[in-house]
């Protein structure tokens, strides 16, 4: 086991780095839409598209890591 942020990320499988790079992405579309919202309503509505679609990926992808590592064990 790694001490660091980067050494914990280095060691995680490929899933479990996409699925943090989508949570990340899914927390920078949220301040957009909450931005958006107040300058145009259609934009608010494709960036929460978006960010709801990233945040499912990002569970999705956990939650199918999670099982494969259950069928192995």
């Amino acid at each position: 086991m790694s001490d660091d942020m980067f050494g914990a990320f280095a060691e995680a499988a490929t899933k479990t780095k996409i699925a943090a790079v989508c949570f990340g992405l899914a927390k920078l579309f949220f301040f957009l839409t909450i931005f958006s919202a107040f300058v145009n309503m259609m934009v608010a509505i494709i960036n929460l598209t978006v960010y709801v679609g990233l945040v499912v990926t990002s569970a999705s992808l956990c939650i199918s890591e999670l099982m494969e590592k259950r069928k192995i064990e």
